[in-house]
C-alpha cells in the first residue's frame, strides 16, 4: 500500500501514474484512492506463499515515487477490517460514479486524461478504482437486462466522495460537487453506478443509458399507477 504525503511534490505522484499504466491493467481487485494526507493503493488478488513474493513485486515501479509502502495480507474478510484513529465520522457525503470502458482505456489520450483526472483531484477528495475481471458480463446483450449498457464493455469503476459538515450540504460544498461531477463526465462519459451516484441531472441516461426508453414501457404496463416507487428509478420522473 504507497503512501504519499500531501507535502510532496505533485510531479512525484504524476511520475507514479506514469508507471502506475501496468497496474492499471492487472487482473484482480484494485482499489486506489486518497484520504486525508495520503495516497493510498490495494491491490486485493488471490494468492500462495509461492506467488507472494511476485504480487509484492508490482508495486515496484510505482513505489520509487512514493514516501513508504505497507504490505500485508489477510485469511479472511473479518481478519482485513481495520479501525484508523482520524477517521472521518459524523459528516455529509456527496458521492458520484463513473464507469470506465474498455475503449477509453485503449486510447493513448483517454488513459492519459485518467491519469490527469486522478492527479488532479482537489486535496481531501478520496476516490475509490475497482478493476473489472472475469469478462462473463461482456456475453450478455446490451438489452437483454436493465443494466445500462457500458457495463457490458467496462475496464473498471470508479467512485469519489465529496465530504461536507454534520449540519447538511453547504454552498462550498455543492459548487465543489458540480464541477467535480462536470469533470468526471468530460473525462470518462455520462454512464454511473446507480447506488454511488448522489445526483445526476440526467440520471436517466447516467444509469439506465439505451434501456430506458424499453423499461419506461415495461414501468408503465405493471404498474401504471406507480406503486412502486423510488429516487431517480424507473418512472420516477415526478418524484416518487
Amino acid at each position: 500500500m504507497p503512501s504519499h504525503p500531501r507535502d510532496q511534490p505533485p510531479k512525484a505522484l504524476s511520475m507514479g501514474f506514469q508507471d502506475f499504466t501496468s497496474i492499471i491493467f492487472l487482473r484482480g481487485l484494485l482499489r486506489a484512492w486518497r484520504f486525508g494526507s495520503s495516497f493510498e493503493l490495494t491491490i486485493r488478488k488471490p494468492y500462495n506463499n509461492r506467488n507472494d513474493q511476485n504480487n509484492c513485486a508490482i508495486f515496484i515501479p510505482f513505489s520509487t515515487h512514493t514516501s513508504g509502502i505497507v504490505e500485508s495480507s489477510n485469511n479472511s474478510r473479518a481478519d482485513s477490517r481495520q479501525y484508523r484513529d482520524g477517521s472521518v465520522v459524523g459528516i455529509n457525503i456527496q458521492d458520484f460514479s463513473r464507469i470506465v470502458t474498455q475503449e477509453l482505456v485503449d486510447d493513448a489520450a483517454g488513459l492519459q486524461r485518467i491519469k490527469e483526472y486522478l492527479v488532479d483531484l482537489p486535496a481531501g477528495i478520496p476516490f475509490i478504482w475497482q478493476n473489472y475481471v472475469g469478462g462473463v458480463a461482456r456475453n450478455v446483450a446490451t438489452d437483454a437486462t436493465a443494466v445500462h449498457p457500458a457495463w457490458r464493455r467496462a475496464f473498471a469503476f470508479i467512485d469519489v466522495v465529496d465530504f461536507g459538515s454534520w449540519e447538511g450540504p453547504t454552498a462550498a460544498q455543492n459548487a465543489s460537487f458540480t464541477a467535480l461531477v462536470a469533470n468526471m463526465t468530460e473525462v470518462f462519459g455520462p454512464a454511473a453506478y446507480y447506488n454511488e451516484a448522489y445526483h445526476e441531472e440526467q440520471w436517466q441516461n447516467s444509469f439506465f443509458g439505451s434501456n430506458y426508453g424499453r423499461l419506461l414501457k415495461i414501468k408503465k404496463s405493471v404498474d401504471p399507477k406507480g406503486v412502486f416507487s423510488c429516487r431517480m428509478c424507473v418512472g420516477s420522473e415526478k418524484g416518487f
